[in-house]
């Protein structure tokens, strides 16, 4: 059985600033998502609260700053991890971490991707281990408590998933922050610790400052909602309880799925 972490992202990144649609009462802004052969096109309808409505709860920053995987942050495969004899997680007490989500540092590191990239990750960068690829093999004994534990083992307390990683860039080109999603290898998704904070100019934006587009043929699994326009229309209702998967290849969101709250 998959675990599901308890906190929730997506994939594109391109520096982006931008601002959320106003105008008087409701204004929708059709936006259809890219497409590829033989794929349906999905439009997204954006909806933003009039400028005056200070009521609303509508979970969308009036001039977000916001992100996406095509320029200013990276998703991919890890397959290699050189650390630097100086690497230390922090606070040293945690033995597992799945990342920025969860405040913990990590580095100095260098990543190797299954595409080729090598990414730098400094002392000090907000990230985690929650992969095999980011344990060090005398680290093995230490989360497990066991005495020459297996890499079985060493899966069972606490990185049972393959190496998938998501997070933004520095200046520098170096990693600026990091989250270890939850990805089993050969599978076409990933699946995001960051959850869903609203809706701005065509993206879907989750926690952290990051903007997705949304796959042609992306599937939701929130009911009563079944569709990308139903849930769009329901986000202040949807968003805090919705888990995103993207699209191992495109980085872009694939499933929008939801819990129940009781």
């Amino acid at each position: 059985m998959r675990m599901r972490w308890t906190v929730g992202m997506g994939v594109v990144l391109i520096a982006v600033a931008a601002a959320c649609s106003t105008g008087t009462g409701r204004e929708d802004t059709p936006v259809s998502t890219d497409s590829t052969a033989g794929r349906p096109t999905t439009t997204l309808v954006v909806s933003a609260p009039p400028p005056d409505d200070t009521t609303s709860t509508r979970p969308i920053d009036p001039e977000p700053q916001f992100v996406t995987f095509a320029d200013g942050a990276f998703f991919g495969r890890v397959v290699r991890v050189d650390f630097d004899p100086k690497w230390a997680i922090f606070p040293a007490d945690v033995a597992v971490t799945p990342g920025a989500v969860s405040e913990t540092t990590v580095g100095p590191a260098m990543l190797h991707f299954e595409d080729g990239r090598e990414l730098g990750v400094p002392a000090g960068t907000l990230g985690g281990n929650a992969c095999v690829e980011l344990l060090r093999r005398e680290d093995w004994e230490a989360i497990t408590g066991l005495e020459s534990p297996t890499l079985e083992q060493v899966r069972m307390y606490g990185a049972p998933y393959d190496c998938f990683l998501y997070g933004a860039l520095r200046s520098d080109g170096t990693v600026a922050w990091f989250d270890v999603a939850e990805y089993l290898a050969g599978e076409p998704t990933a699946t995001l610790l960051r959850r869903p904070v609203g809706v701005a100019s065509g993206l879907v934006l989750v926690e952290g400052g990051l903007g997705l587009s949304v796959s042609g043929d992306v599937e939701v699994l929130c009911s009563p909602v079944d569709t990308i326009e139903e849930w769009v229309a329901e986000v202040e209702e949807v968003a805090t309880r919705t888990i995103v998967e993207i699209d191992v290849a495109s980085g872009q969101i694939s499933t929008l799925s939801c819990y129940f709250e009781f």
